[in-house]
């Protein structure tokens, strides 16, 4: 584990010094020391856990970091709501429509495979928008905002759509129940955070 933290730490800064991107070859790092690599720790964190117990909780501190860099009051309003909904739309259903056409133009199953490959494409991720942003010292203009706004809506996209994919996966789906009810109450989530820190402020 020291061996594998090393090693991210060093190819970051290396890579930092190059001035080229670090997710990249952190993420190829992590590869390295996986079960599909050297396999150095994969009874350790089967058996315990601890990583990825750290890896929640760094994903909750990326995206806690990410909300305290919104402006509710920029996001909110037609300026830049619009393209806000407009990019987190096209950014979920695009990833989804690419999965289905690569799978249908294989010859593969559309459903299940497809529909599974496209859901798997869909997130976006967060912590790699705050840290372009960040170094490309854009999080907080316009253009910045609105990646930001709409990663996080995207996510929530993406979190309905994980649900309909296991449901679907048991034969259990229900619309209301995994797909309504999820979606209603991640959305009022977010409102009543929004609305929180402005009338805090």
């Amino acid at each position: 584990l020291a061996l594998f933290l090393m090693a991210q730490w060093y190819a970051g800064r290396l890579c930092l010094s190059l001035k080229l991107p670090t997710i990249p070859v952190e993420i190829a790092v992590g590869l390295l020391f996986g079960p599909h690599g050297f396999d150095l720790i994969p009874e350790f964190s089967r058996d315990y856990m601890p990583l990825s117990l750290l890896g929640f909780l760094g994903v909750g501190i990326v995206i806690f970091e990410s909300g305290m860099h919104l402006n509710i009051e920029r996001v909110c309003n037609w300026e830049i709501g619009h393209h806000v909904v407009g990019v987190a739309v096209l950014g979920t259903a695009m990833p989804i429509a690419l999965g289905i056409a690569v799978f249908a133009a294989m010859g593969a199953d559309i459903y299940p495979n497809g529909l599974a490959a496209g859901f798997s494409l869909a997130p976006t991720s967060v912590g790699i928008s705050l840290t372009m942003l960040t170094r490309a010292k854009q999080l907080n203009s316009r253009c910045g905002q609105i990646i930001m706004s709409a990663a996080f809506l995207d996510d929530i996209f993406s979190i309905i759509f994980l649900v309909i994919l296991i449901n679907l996966a048991k034969g259990e789906l229900n619309i209301v129940l995994h797909v309504i009810i999820p979606l209603i109450s991640a959305l009022g989530f977010v409102a009543i955070g929004a609305i929180m820190s402005v009338t805090i402020i």
